[in-house]
């Protein structure tokens, strides 16, 4: 088909789903929303005027039936189809649903937040939803993750919020150029530890997902903690430090101290030798194994960024051509969803969700948290949007495992339990 994009091979490797959030934003007056919907409206059908693969739909490639690409129809007009608006107000209480933390739970348990099955093609691309309720609002968007990742959303946010201020965002979003693999390359398959491109079919064991707390001072302790037991280690992030304190306590708890690696999201745009452009929000991710075991904190936070330090340009283009060669479900090669692979951490922390000013569009309010709509399948760890203060962490997991680790005081004292699931 004319209207097709190329398949890219990085879209191939992500989980086929969609990636959410939902932004809170709290009234500023009885008036407050009178013309959200309208605002909103407005600035959406200007990006997707300016970019209509958002209108379009995820579907089978017509070159291999185990790919996906984007495809049309491109509907600019339709947008509409692409924001759903619900009026809550009268039944939804957002001031007592803050006070409940914003709980994900009682949201999904009160309101339909679901969309069209990710594997039922074609799947759109985006889909919004405004929420307005008795003393806010939210605003939630799902990104299909065949087409878009991390950070391609968060500039799609970044264009939204510029839209309503009558702004354009710079650079503006784009699928394009497509990256394409180096004629030949097969890739090394030595290369890319945790990566299996025949794996075994399996179910996931039910899982529970809960929300923690880490504020700004409780994550120096524990950076302070690791630097401390390695004083000559080198340097290492806090990321690093969060996702080695959530690696060393759930190996044992899992009985796989020895075996357990820990997968570590890496955006990998600017790392690519030429980089892609900024405008681009296609997927550009590359998961980093941190291989087990890791018995310290500072040893498996220094294990990590070793094996994030290791992702350059080379590897990169290794990893499409391998991918490419291999020409299967590759998603489903991520052997981070299954009983015997890695803990997986991906960080959203860096979006900028809080520092978007939408103007008038929320009566001048800017979004005072950022939730993931949906739950978590065991094994898989979300590091939100940073807002002031700390961040907020979920992740899914087992109950029986779940239920150890939020009674481990050693971690606790790191963090506070904030919503989700929690050990009677």
């Amino acid at each position: 088909m004319s209207d097709d994009y190329e398949p890219c091979a990085f879209d191939q490797v992500t989980f086929r789903g969609y990636i959410s959030h939902l932004c809170c934003f709290p009234a500023q007056g009885s008036a407050s929303f009178a013309s959200t919907h309208t605002i909103l409206r407005k600035g959406l059908a200007k990006v997707l005027q300016d970019a209509p693969f958002l209108t379009g739909w995820v579907n089978v490639a017509s070159i291999n039936p185990q790919w996906t690409t984007v495809t049309g129809p491109y509907d600019v007009d339709a947008v509409d189809d692409v924001l759903e608006f619900a009026d809550l107000r009268g039944n939804f209480d957002y001031v007592a649903w803050r006070e409940q933390r914003f709980s994900v739970a009682d949201l999904l348990q009160s309101q339909q937040y679901a969309f069209p099955t990710p594997e039922v093609y074609p799947a759109p691309v985006i889909r919004a939803r405004l929420t307005l309720m008795d003393g806010g609002a939210t605003l939630a968007v799902w990104f299909h993750h065949a087409a878009i990742d991390g950070s391609g959303a968060a500039r799609f946010w970044s264009a939204w919020a510029a839209a309503c201020r009558g702004e354009a965002l710079e650079g503006g979003l784009a699928l394009t150029p497509r990256y394409t693999v180096p004629a030949g390359l097969k890739g090394t398959p030595s290369l890319h530890p945790g990566y299996d491109p025949h794996p075994e079919a399996g179910g996931r064991p039910p899982s529970v997902t809960t929300r923690l707390w880490f504020s700004d001072d409780r994550l120096k302790a524990l950076k302070d903690k690791a630097t401390q037991d390695a004083p000559t280690g080198g340097w290492v992030s806090s990321h690093d430090v969060l996702a080695a304190l959530f690696w060393t306590k759930l190996a044992p708890i899992m009985g796989r101290p020895d075996d357990m690696g820990l997968a570590v999201i890496v955006n990998a745009r600017a790392r690519l030798d030429p980089p892609l452009p900024v405008s681009y929000i296609g997927n550009c991710v590359y998961a980093a194994i941190a291989p087990a075991p890791a018995r310290s904190l500072s040893t498996a936070a220094r294990a990590i960024r070793t094996a994030v330090s290791s992702v350059d340009s080379a590897r990169i283009i290794d990893f499409a051509g391998l991918v490419t060669h291999a020409g299967t479900r590759m998603y489903e090669a991520h052997r981070r969803i299954t009983l015997d692979g890695p803990l997986l951490v991906t960080s959203w922390a860096e979006m900028g969700i809080f520092a978007l000013d939408w103007k008038d569009a929320f009566g001048g309010a800017r979004a005072e948290h950022v939730l993931h709509p949906s739950f978590l399948r065991p094994g898989i760890v979300i590091v939100l949007p940073k807002r002031p203060g700390g961040l907020d962490v979920i992740f899914g997991q087992e109950q029986r495992f779940m239920d150890q680790i939020l009674r481990d005081d050693d971690f606790m004292q790191y963090a506070s339990w904030q919503s989700g699931y929690k050990p009677e």
